[in-house]
């Protein structure tokens, strides 16, 4: 696998090629493990458009988004706490909150009627189940609360494999649906296109491998004419600035949720977000420096005995 990453230093043509090579080789040698593989894959991506002197968008196709607003996410809490929280954030110019339920469908109701009342109708609310109302009957019952909420959408409230479920609540609620834990790679994505399962998709870097499986997903997607999110597993500014990469090189990615850098005390990295919005700069590769010290730090160490 070294040679392949080499090879890419020294050449400026290629490099969809290349990369797609790695991933046949990492394919070949272990089966899943998409975290380790996006490693190696936005390592290289970094790599090349040091190289070349280039951002990684441009590596993608070019910039098409100018910048993006950050949501604020809300955790799950008493609900006149997330309606205070909710209240402050949008005071400090956030115009969109995601709001995290997956309880006591009763109790999550009340969280969502509570921050929609505080905030007022302009804010996007979108609501993240987590899998957390596990199936179409308790999804449906919620639903009938939230029609009249304004709600942007409502984030894969059954479990990830049921593909089923979600086609099905979809033939019955106005508020569009978003597929995040059912969507790992392109077969998911072929299922959930072919049961018409979702409106929109939460793509994510370290469940499906990487910037380049990434980037064909949401190509599936806009073949569908599906709006794609590209979301985030909490990663420091290294794979969220990856995620960026990945969103402002593809119009058919209409929101982000890359907020990880934000929730650290300290970070192995410098992406800059302008709150409540996120820009890219033009500086070559991933664009950000890496804290060799903080990374030392923050590594766990220990002895392998074979």
């Amino acid at each position: 696998m070294p040679y392949l990453c080499w090879a890419f230093l020294y050449t400026s043509t290629g490099v969809n090629s290349y990369i797609e090579a790695l991933h046949e080789r990492m394919n070949e040698v272990i089966y899943g493990a998409p975290t380790a593989k996006a490693a190696i894959d936005i390592a290289c991506f970094d790599l090349i458009g040091k190289k070349l002197k280039q951002p990684v968008y441009q590596l993608l196709g070019g910039r098409f988004h100018d910048s993006f607003p950050i949501t604020h996410v809300l955790s799950i809490g008493d609900p006149n706490e997330m309606a205070e929280e909710a209240l402050s954030v949008v005071k400090k110019g956030y115009r969109s909150l995601k709001i995290k339920v997956g309880t006591h469908v009763e109790e999550d109701i009340a969280r969502i009627q509570a921050i929609r009342k505080r905030v007022g109708d302009d804010i996007a609310i979108r609501v993240d189940v987590n899998q957390g109302w596990k199936n179409s009957a308790t999804t449906i019952k919620a639903l009938r609360a939230l029609e009249r909420l304004n709600i942007d959408w409502l984030e894969q409230p059954v479990v990830a494999d049921d593909i089923d479920a979600m086609a099905y609540i979809r033939t019955k609620t106005t508020i569009p649906l978003m597929i995040d834990e059912g969507l790992k790679n392109m077969r998911d994505m072929r299922e959930i296109i072919q049961k018409r399962a979702a409106d929109k998709v939460n793509i994510k870097l370290m469940k499906c491998g990487g910037i380049y499986p990434a980037v064909k997903l949401a190509h599936q997607a806009e073949l569908e004419g599906m709006e794609c999110q590209i979301g985030s597993m909490v990663e420091s500014s290294i794979g969220s600035a990856a995620g960026f990469h990945v969103a402002f090189a593809k119009k058919i990615v209409t929101s982000v949720e890359l907020t990880g850098p934000l929730k650290f005390t300290k970070d192995v990295g410098n992406l800059h977000y302008d709150l409540p919005y996120i820009r890219l700069t033009n500086k070559p590769g991933l664009g950000i420096d890496v804290d060799e010290q903080t990374l030392h730090k923050l590594t766990a160490f220990s002895d392998v005995i074979r």
